[in-house]
């Protein structure tokens, strides 16, 4: 594989181009041709889906990717190439507290 293939496996939203290589020729072109109407999309949304890059505004909805990956038999965890954000509590808690001070325009006494 060469670097710049590489470079864009890495860039690439969703590695559902990445799984639907890995069917026979057969069922690639079956799925092609189908899935999207069992999407509900169309071909050139699928296509879409499956060439989009990081830095995209393109989301496939979670309904969708399930599908996906019930199809390709893997877990919707698999489908996504980007780091999802993971949030705590206290991550929240900070928030209220910022939007609270900036919407009050609190400040501490020194």
């Amino acid at each position: 594989m060469t670097e710049s293939t590489t470079n864009l496996r890495k860039n690439r939203k969703y590695a559902i181009l990445d799984h639907l290589r890995q069917l026979s020729l057969s069922d690639y072109k079956t799925a092609m041709n189908n899935l999207p109407s069992e999407l509900g999309v169309s071909k050139r949304t699928f296509e879409r889906y499956m060439y989009a890059f990081e830095d995209d505004r393109l989301q496939v909805s979670a309904d969708k990717l399930a599908i996906i990956a019930n199809f390709l038999g893997c877990n919707i965890e698999d489908l996504i190439n980007y780091e999802v954000k993971k949030l705590r509590m206290t991550d929240l808690r900070k928030v209220v507290k910022k939007k609270l001070k900036t919407e009050y325009n609190l400040k501490r006494k020194s």
